[in-house]
């Protein structure tokens, strides 16, 4: 194509080729089971005498809600889940997301002041526009902003290890 265009001196340059030139390269995952609701990977990984090895796993991701208000008791239940179920070998990954993006909430909110109407439409035009301005920087001298808090989960284990 670049031979057509006459743009051939473009083509090929300042490229360094050790780096991955698409992001499928850079993702471990290489086709989804809907009937089994897993994703199977193909990681290439260094042991610890520097020697590489490609290492096929399964796995899968799950978004949670957080937890608000847990007692100790739930902390415990926790615990032991995480020290004495999972199987060896069993990579498990928890990233707690805060995102700004809160609108969708905001607006869930607003909504059922609109059903109201009057009064309360103009209350909560107020309100949203206030908490808005908490979403990039705080309302208060604490640094506190409003955010999504979703918990993502991704589990994976070998292939070898599932067997």
């Amino acid at each position: 194509m670049s031979d057509f265009f006459g743009d051939n001196y473009f083509v090929g340059k300042n490229i360094n080729s050790s780096k991955p030139n698409t992001l499928h390269n850079l993702l471990p995952y290489r086709y989804y089971d809907e009937a089994r609701e897993l994703y199977y990977n193909d990681i290439n990984t260094v042991d610890e005498k520097g020697k590489k090895e490609r290492e096929e796993t399964c796995g899968f991701f799950l978004k949670a809600s957080s937890i608000v208000g847990c007692l100790e008791s739930d902390i415990d239940i926790l615990a032991n889940f995480f020290n004495d179920n999972l199987p060896e070998g069993l990579i498990l990954q928890v990233f707690n997301y805060a995102s700004p993006r809160t609108g969708h909430l905001l607006d869930a909110w607003k909504a059922k002041r609109y059903e109201e109407g009057g009064i309360y439409k103009e209350l909560a035009d107020r309100r949203i526009n206030h908490l808005n301005k908490a979403r990039w920087s705080s309302l208060f001298s604490s640094p506190y902003v409003i955010r999504d808090f979703n918990i993502y989960i991704s589990v994976s284990l070998s292939k070898t290890k599932y067997k």
